[in-house]
């Protein structure tokens, strides 16, 4: 599952939790570990609230809820 992950990033470069749940019909919760070995090695980055993130909690007051995390392939 690992591989998988690691695969699908270097394909997408870029995607969100939600994606990869969504795409490997595993719960949040149990991704974010298998998630995180890549990014200790360097293989992924986490980007938290960029940009467009930040326009969309302020726009609407804000949803209360955790901002979206976005896993970005960084080449090794």
């Amino acid at each position: 599952m690992l591989l998988q992950l690691r695969d699908y990033l270097a394909k997408e470069q870029y995607v969100s939790l939600e994606q990869l749940s969504r795409v490997f019909k595993i719960d949040k919760t149990a991704l974010v570990p298998m998630l995180d070995v890549w990014v200790s090695r360097g293989v992924l980055h986490v980007d938290g609230v960029g940009e467009e993130k930040a326009v969309c909690a302020t726009a609407c007051g804000g949803c209360g809820g955790d901002a979206p995390k976005y896993y970005r392939y960084v080449a090794v």
